[in-house]
């Protein structure tokens, strides 16, 4: 997604990742993950939901996920749908199926918006700051991503910081000067989930992100 503008908002990736194993639960069953991003002024009262698949081969079923009512599935790896939003504050409801038999049904809530500090124009061979708006409550985590805005080439991604944090130091040198990024600040809400036929380390995440563009000297 190539956001060159400051976008504040809604929409929503669902990843569902297959594990090579036999389906049949525990860790020999399937690995699924579900990510809702919300972003409002890209995509109003839609939620955009991308399923992807790795491992097809070794996992041949249905897998459908469900968010906040509305359902993808897929079949070879890879769908897109779409859903209601839900507020900040209030439970985004998921269930997932396998070969139509429902296995999980649970709900994570969904996180405030950050709001990124104004960027500015840093110089690439210092630290740089990026500071946001204290959440309330605290997410589980942030994920900060630069990519570059020409060829969307990931030059940074720190997905584990934690939920308390109002800033984050990129190292000096990692960014080029004159080069134009894209940067995006995500607030996870995540929840580990288990049922019959998913594997160890299936998931569901409600999520809210922020998105500038800025370029170095």
């Amino acid at each position: 997604m190539n956001i060159l503008s400051k976008t504040v908002g809604f929409c929503l990736l669902a990843a569902v990742l297959l594990a090579g194993c036999d389906p049949s639960g525990g860790d020999g069953g399937v690995t699924v993950g579900v990510e809702s991003d919300r972003d409002d002024s890209l995509f109003g009262s839609a939620i955009v939901t991308i399923v992807a698949a790795q491992g097809v081969g070794f996992y041949t079923g249905t897998v459908a996920a469900t968010v906040n009512g509305q359902t993808t599935t897929t079949t070879t790896g890879s769908a897109l749908g779409s859903a209601p939003r839900v507020d900040a504050g209030n439970p985004l409801p998921f269930a997932i199926s396998l070969d139509g038999t429902q296995v999980v049904s649970t709900s994570v809530t969904q996180p405030e918006q950050p709001t990124i500090g104004a960027v500015g124009t840093p110089a690439a061979n210092s630290d740089i700051t990026i500071s946001w708006n204290d959440l309330d409550p605290d997410p589980g985590s942030f994920r900060l991503t630069i990519v570059t805005t020409s060829g969307l080439t990931t030059v940074y991604d720190q997905a584990s910081i934690p939920g308390s944090s109002t800033s984050h130091v990129i190292p000096a040198n990692t960014l080029t000067a004159t080069t134009q990024y894209q940067l995006t600040l995500f607030a996870h809400n995540r929840q580990s989930i288990s049922g019959d036929g998913l594997a160890s380390g299936s998931y569901v995440r409600a999520s809210w992100f922020d998105s500038v563009t800025f370029t170095p000297n």
